[in-house]
């Protein structure tokens, strides 16, 4: 598999992930067991609430953690980048997830079969307790994230939804900028506006010197204000 303009196994790919790297006598089982899977744009990978959940990570692309409103619309609670274990730790997980996964962009992931994922894991525990403490950590600050979007205005959570994809995201520039190769429209579905209210806001933070000009396809915020 191509990965960044190189040729990449599973075992390659395997170490990596921290803390996974350091099952050093099941590692190369786990490699054996996995395969590399294709996902399309929009494509749902874990559905709320259910029961089989596909153990992967993220490879290429990019996947959305998507919440169900009451009112039926779909809350984009962050995005998974290349490498993250959240999904992995989603599938091994014993309660079903509160939380959808789908593929903002053309994703490549890497599947591992769940049980040889909790076997591996039964044999170091140590590593178990480590993921569950990463999990817990990804848990808090989408819940926070959650809170911000839901009692903020749209221009804060507009602000807000920009920022947290920035660490995984983003592309330092010159000077302070960073870019977040996303469109404008698309921070709509981060925060429950419509695309047409995401596009004014982003024009908006542009009159005021927070944003570039607008590129198609990508956002530069021109300064890190943290």
């Amino acid at each position: 598999m191509q990965v960044g303009g190189d040729e990449c196994t599973p075992l390659d790919i395997i170490k990596r992930w921290y803390p996974l790297q350091q099952l050093s006598e099941t590692i190369g089982q786990l490699a054996k067991r996995a395969e590399f899977r294709a996902i399309k744009q929009g494509v749902s990978i874990v559905y709320e609430d259910a029961d089989d959940l596909p153990a992967f990570v993220v490879v290429s692309g990019r996947v959305s953690v998507v919440k169900a409103s009451s009112e039926g619309k779909e809350l984009n609670l962050g995005l998974i980048p290349p490498n993250d274990l959240y999904s992995l730790m989603l599938a091994i997980d014993e309660a079903p997830p509160l939380i959808a996964l789908k593929a903002q962009r053309d994703s490549i992931v890497l599947v591992i079969p769940r049980q040889a994922v909790r076997q591996a894991l039964d044999r170091d525990p140590q590593i178990y307790r480590e993921l569950n403490r990463l999990l817990l950590e990804r848990v808090e600050s989408l819940n926070e994230l959650a809170f911000r979007l839901a009692h903020q205005r749209v221009e804060v959570r507009i602000a807000a939804a920009l920022l947290a994809v920035l660490s995984d995201f983003g592309v330092p520039g010159k000077e302070k900028s960073w870019t977040i190769h996303l469109r404008r429209l698309e921070p709509g579905s981060c925060t429950g506006t419509t695309a047409e209210t995401a596009i004014r806001m982003t024009k908006a933070m542009g009159r005021d010197g927070v944003l570039a000009r607008p590129v198609p396809g990508s956002i530069e915020i021109l300064y890190r204000p943290f």
